[in-house]
């Protein structure tokens, strides 16, 4: 049986049975009285786990939510994978779950052998000298991120809340799980470049190993920073700065680094994919190699700013995104010609405008289909962004 029928496999409501327990494929009984906190993910709840035959390491499960499908076409490759720094499922199944009367997706791991590197994302502490970085994060995570690589496949969860240390003495991390929900759902933007920054998390998709490196950059600056590298922005704030500034400028503002610290960032958090350091150019790195990372490539500057809400933007990359967080006040300024206006007179993007006038074509400023008028917009914002979700 695959892992997919596992998942989706059901049976007819047991008439009675123990409330404090459930057996997972006649094998990995899960107590649903003892909870496990300091386990948990976001949005699976974590339960002590035995299993019946004898598996000598402890065990916990996660009971995997109705309306978040864990990774079924994920969880094979990771079984196949060989054993790296990653918490991965040793078993994934359905079995009915006493306290909701329904069945229920569960998935069986191995426990970390330490604890948490973070308890939240806001937690603060000693930031972290760079040979730490290098010999506790960098070094032991890299095989694990070959590994995902060489099977096509991303992790999409890296974040220093699912980091682990392997052990009480705190030399090694490990990665937490990664499949009981959507790729990236539980990643703050924070983690994420720009284009998955801006969409719906529950639509980021699976991604690529770059989007895991981008990912890994992101937690080297937080343990170097002893926490959130930029705590005064919020999430569109966040974005905003990685458009006008780029992602390396608005996380390493206030770190002193070495060069080849330096030289590491500029490489993962390149925010162009195709030129972001890959698993090859970080073994190099490790291993004493100079490499050139590329310089980013900002959007072109407007020479006036449009304000747009009390905030002005520079680029129409960062101007769209604003735009699309509130709808009704975008159909207003496209309405009004400001935003032609200022793509015509200060952006000085041929191309742009172009598309801009092309997607404003034949807009109909009375029109009573409103969606018509948003399928326009929508029009409007891929012009000034076309690379934006």
């Amino acid at each position: 049986m695959s892992v997919a029928e596992a998942i989706i496999e059901e049976g007819p409501l047991p008439e009675s049975g123990d409330k404090d327990r459930t057996i997972l494929s006649g094998r990995y009984e899960v107590f649903t009285d003892q909870p496990l906190p300091e386990l948990d993910s976001p949005c699976t709840p974590a339960f002590h786990c035995v299993d019946l035959k004898g598996w000598p390491r402890p065990l916990y499960a996660l009971l995997c939510r109705t309306d978040h499908c864990p990774r079924i076409d994920t969880i094979p490759v990771l079984l196949r994978m060989p054993p790296t720094q990653v918490v991965t499922p040793i078993f994934a199944g359905t079995a009915y779950w006493p306290p909701a009367k329904a069945y229920r997706a569960i998935l069986v791991f191995e426990r970390p052998g330490g604890k948490r590197l973070v308890e939240r994302e806001e937690d603060r502490f000693k930031p972290w000298r760079e040979d730490r970085v290098i010999d506790t994060l960098i070094r032991p995570l890299l095989p694990a991120l070959k590994e995902f690589e060489r099977n096509h496949i991303s992790h999409r969860a890296i974040r220093a809340s699912n980091l682990f240390f392997t052990d009480d003495t705190e030399r090694e991390l490990i990665l937490g799980e990664c499949v009981s929900s959507q790729p990236a759902y539980n990643q703050d933007g924070l983690y994420e470049a720009v284009p998955s920054a801006m969409t719906l998390p529950a639509g980021r998709g699976d991604g690529m190993p770059a989007d895991d490196l981008y990912s890994l950059g992101v937690t080297i600056v937080y343990l170097l920073s002893g926490g959130h590298p930029a705590p005064d922005m919020n999430g569109d704030q966040l974005i905003h700065s990685k458009l006008s500034f780029g992602s390396y400028a608005t996380f390493v503002r206030h770190l002193r680094l070495s060069l080849p610290m330096v030289e590491v960032l500029r490489g993962l958090l390149c925010d162009d994919g195709e030129e972001r350091w890959d698993v090859h150019d970080l073994s190099l790195w490790l291993n004493g190699r100079h490499l050139s990372p590329m310089q980013p490539i900002l959007p072109r500057k407007a020479a006036r700013e449009y304000e747009f809400q009390g905030q002005r933007y520079s680029n129409a990359p960062a101007l769209a995104h604003a735009l699309s967080q509130d709808w009704d006040a975008a159909l207003e300024e496209v309405s009004s010609g400001a935003l032609l206006r200022w793509v015509q007179r200060s952006l000085g993007d041929a191309e742009c405008s172009d598309r801009v006038l092309q997607a404003l074509d034949h807009w109909e400023l009375e029109s009573k289909d409103g969606l018509e008028q948003d399928y326009r917009l929508g029009r409007v914002l891929i012009a000034l962004d076309p690379k934006g979700p």
